[in-house]
Parts: C-alpha cells; structure tokens; sequence
C-alpha cells in the first residue's frame, strides 16, 4: 500500500507518547493516531482494566500499545506513573494530558467549593504535577511535544451558563506556551 502523505508528514517511529484518560474517548482517540503514526504508546487511566483492554486491541491491530493503571488525584501516583513509564517504557517524547472530569454547570457563584477543588486537582493540578516530572527530561533530550485537551464547546453551542470544567480545562493551551520554551527547547511544541 502506498504511504499516504499524512503518514510521511507524522512519522513518529522511535517515538514513546504517554497519554492520560486513554482509556476512552477523546484520550484513546488520540493514543491510536499517535500509534498510526509509528509511536509507542502509553495509555495511563484509572480505569486500569479498560485501559489494559484497549492497549491489547490496538496490539491485536498492530501497534505498539500498553497501559498503566494510574489515579492522577494522588500525588504519589504521578511519581510513580513517571517513573514507571520510562524504567518500563524508555524515555517519553511525547506527553498527552488528556485526563480530566466533568464538573457541574452553571453560573460560577452556585458551585460548590468542593467540587471546585476536585476538578483544579485532577483537571489542572495533575497535569503540572506530571509535567513538572517528565518535562526536564524530555527538554534534556531536546524531544519537547505536550499536548492537553482543551474544551470550547460553551463557545461553540453558544453556551450561556458556564461549567467548571470549561474553566478549569481552558488554560493548559496558554500553559503549554509559556512552559515549553522555559525549559529550554526552542523547538517545543504545544
């Protein structure tokens, strides 16, 4: 079969991608393209079981797919899910902070504190913690590619009440921009 473009233009052989919340979904969307394209995926999910389902299919199909059990609300499962994934895996050239959940909606002055600080932990939070692991390595080795979901649906539905979750997913795009070069790789990408 010939090689089509998009192939040629995204080869990712060599290439070891984490990706959290890959278990479904957008995350495991994104996992079976980064594999398309030639890399070694890790799916990272609570949900170690459909993630550990998932990963077999794609190696059924071909990839190079595995997964790790992991509940980015605790902090020690950070550090252990980044030292597990390059002692396992080798040394991670793409990052995917994919994971996050859905708070309530509604105008702002009506949520509740506590689901505020669960949705900053696991949707903001968790992402910086396991960033602020992998990232000096991969800057080191001068292979920087990070990537989180972001959500504009309140934009595009022309939403008028506004979800927590919008809030809290909205700034890693702008987080992205300012931590990638900090780090030394003019190259990053976010």
């Amino acid at each position: 079969m010939a090689e089509s473009c998009m192939t040629r233009l995204f080869d990712l052989d060599g290439k070891l991608a984490l990706v959290t919340g890959g278990a479904r979904g957008l995350g495991l969307a994104i996992a079976e393209a980064l594999a398309a394209h030639g890399a070694t995926v890790v799916i990272a999910d609570k949900d170690g079981v459909a993630a550990g389902q998932e990963a077999a299919r794609l190696r059924q199909a071909g990839y190079r797919v595995w997964a790790v059990d992991c509940d980015l609300f605790q902090r020690a499962e950070i550090v252990r899910l980044a030292s597990q994934v390059e002692s396992d895996y080798g040394a991670i050239d793409i990052l995917v902070c994919n994971a996050g959940i859905q708070g309530p909606s509604g105008p702002l002055g009506e949520v509740d504190e506590a689901d505020w600080d669960r949705l900053m932990d696991i949707n903001l939070r968790s992402m910086w913690r396991l960033t602020s692991h992998i990232l000096p390595g991969m800057a080191w080795r001068g292979a920087v590619r990070a990537a989180s979901s972001c959500c504009r649906a309140s934009q595009a539905c022309g939403a008028t009440k506004t979800s927590v979750y919008m809030v809290c997913r909205r700034p890693p795009s702008g987080n992205w921009r300012a931590i990638l070069p900090s780090n030394g790789d003019r190259r990053a990408c976010a």
